[in-house]
């Protein structure tokens, strides 16, 4: 029993780090989504939303 609860624990770290190195990944991409908006248009819609969501950071 304790074996397999160390088995199922590794698993779940394991998982959890696959998970949030996706969301890392996701992040990233947005961000650079993000500033590319910023940087190819000045007058694009929505440019204060986009800049205040890069500051969060």
């Amino acid at each position: 029993m304790i074996l397999s609860n160390r088995q199922s624990d590794a698993c779940s770290k394991e998982s959890k780090i696959r998970y949030t190195s996706k969301l890392e990944r996701k992040v990233k991409t947005l961000q650079n989504k993000a500033n590319n908006a910023l940087y190819t248009s000045d007058n694009a819609p929505g440019l204060n939303a986009i800049q205040f969501l890069i500051n969060l950071k």
